[in-house]
């Protein structure tokens, strides 16, 4: 199916997008961890898989508990994550994979939108997602756009969103990189990442015990040295 270009907007965001409206971060978006991935190529859960003291989804929660006020995690069932010092959803719909959880955080929240990131992505900045926020203005997605291509799970939507995300479940488009193409969107180039992040680490997810071995020895790299 062919794009409507009058019916949306994608942006390349290599200058700074100029608005009169500003986003409060702590009352107008949600943190929303995502917390799929059966994690079969790294023997376990991948939520609960250990880094450092702290699991995985742990230490996504606290990195975004430093920029929103609310935090949620989506997952499949409730389970261990009764024991998370957040609230914890179910999958509205179950079986359709990160879109599914994306439309539940996004029924779920009073707030105008919600900020989505993976349970696996152990070095998410919260500068990065400040600056993406700040962008957000009069649109319905911000998404990182990078050499290796989009990252839905790491992205600010809108409750806008929910009727082209409704539109994409009800045709069996189960993919959301396909979501940006039926909203107003700004694609956050590397451009942007550049300054605060450049290795992309913010977008790192955990897959295989060697994407845990870099893991471990980013976080040594972070430790000041003793003398």
């Amino acid at each position: 199916m062919g794009t409507n270009p009058q019916s949306m907007i994608i942006k390349k965001l290599n200058t700074p997008l100029r608005s009169d409206k500003s986003i409060d971060l702590q009352d107008g978006i949600t943190g929303v961890v995502l917390a799929g991935g059966k994690g079969r190529r790294i023997g376990g859960e991948k939520a609960f898989v250990q880094l450092a003291g702290r699991t995985l989804i742990r230490r996504v929660i606290d990195l975004l508990s430093e920029v929103f006020s609310e935090v949620i995690v989506v997952a499949d069932n409730i389970g261990r994550f009764r024991e998370l010092p957040c609230r914890c959803l179910v999958d509205r719909l179950p079986g359709l994979g990160p879109i599914g959880g994306i439309e539940t955080a996004l029924r779920a929240t009073s707030r105008e939108a919600v900020f989505v990131v993976a349970c696996d992505m152990p070095f998410i900045n919260p500068e990065i997602i400040q600056l993406m926020i700040k962008r957000a203005a009069g649109v319905d997605l911000v998404i990182p756009s990078l050499p290796d291509g989009l990252h839905p799970l790491h992205a600010y939507y809108a409750r806008t969103c929910l009727s082209s995300i409704d539109a994409q479940i009800k045709a069996g488009d189960l993919g959301p990189h396909s979501l940006p193409q039926r909203v107003r969107s700004i694609l956050f180039q590397k451009e942007s990442f550049l300054e605060r992040d450049p290795l992309f680490r913010s977008v790192m997810n955990i897959n295989t015990p060697s994407d845990l071995v870099l893991a471990h020895r980013l976080l040594e790299e972070k430790q000041p040295s003793a003398e």
